[in-house]
């Protein structure tokens, strides 16, 4: 593999990036090798414990001492029926694409419930309970919506020791490939 600077410049930026959260993708085979691909994924529940989602990608490319980049930005927030308090097919997404220059800036937007609709929703109420004699309504609901969240990521998520022992080592075993290694990623990417 040849070091150049270009190299240099995408790997430190990677690595830089890879501190703030986000995961190296791979590069497709027409990508140059100083092109760096990244991706960061959040999750939270709001105020009406809908789904928030959050997908920020960044792509630079460096070359001659230059960079070019294009950064992606959606959100998505799916809405929960008040009544049910299930998840529901309604949802609000904002795409975001940001380029070098300024013609490249796009806004796409989807609202599936009407701002009527909005105004009136109603957060869902959870009879108080006291948490250290029993699980609440409220802590049990989070737990299965932390659940379901963990169920939702391609890759094995990572299970804290206390599970793995009551579980006996049984509770993270699934199907789902691990995530691949970020330095051999890297390597890859740049060995092109």
């Amino acid at each position: 593999m040849k070091i150049t600077p270009d190299k240099l410049k995408a790997a430190s930026f990677a690595i830089s990036k890879r501190l703030q959260g986000y995961h190296l993708l791979k590069n497709s085979k027409d990508a140059p090798a100083n092109q760096v691909n990244m991706i960061k994924v959040k999750h939270s529940i709001n105020e009406f414990f809908d789904d928030k989602f959050i997908y920020e990608r960044v792509s630079r490319t460096f070359e001659n001492g230059e960079f070019s980049f294009v950064n992606k930005l959606m959100t998505a927030t799916h809405y929960m029926n008040d009544i049910t308090g299930k998840i529901t097919n309604q949802k609000r997404i904002y795409y975001i694409v940001k380029g070098q220059k300024v013609a490249d800036y796009q806004l796409k937007k989807r609202e599936d419930l009407k701002p009527a609709e909005l105004k009136f929703r109603q957060p869902i109420s959870f009879p108080s309970k006291n948490p250290l004699i029993q699980l609440g309504d409220y802590d049990r609901f989070m737990f299965e919506r932390k659940q379901a969240e963990k169920d939702r990521n391609f890759y094995k998520t990572t299970d804290d020791y206390l599970t793995k022992i009551f579980s006996f080592g049984f509770f993270g075993n699934t199907s789902r490939p691990s995530r691949p290694n970020f330095f051999k990623v890297l390597f890859n990417n740049l060995n092109k």
